[in-house]
């Protein structure tokens, strides 16, 4: 099974074979940040089976979301932020989003 990194390394290694280094530099880190994010965040939208498996291989390897998850859990487990209407106040948009 290919694990989201495994994933994530396949497609750097593309874009750098096609890209130049500044180009590149962008996609490596935009890949960078969005495995920091998956890592440190998307294990709250687990069900309890994959939480459980997720503690053992931590625990047991010290591996990480990506490094346990192939890339289904991408699509599934991220969450979307609010839908964000642009016709509103500024006061009303952050009552309905939280965000100022």
């Amino acid at each position: 099974m290919k694990t989201i990194k495994d994933v994530f390394e396949e497609f750097l290694a593309e874009q750098k074979a096609r890209m130049s280094p500044k180009t590149y530099s962008g996609y490596e880190e935009a890949i960078y940040y969005f495995e920091k994010y998956l890592n440190g965040w998307a294990h709250k939208y687990l069900n309890d089976k994959d939480k459980i498996r997720l503690n053992e291989f931590n625990e047991g390897e010290g591996k990480k979301y990506c490094e346990v998850f192939d890339p289904e859990y991408i699509r599934v487990h991220v969450h979307r932020p609010p839908a964000v209407t642009l016709n509103k106040t500024p006061e009303e948009f952050h009552i309905s989003t939280g965000l100022r």
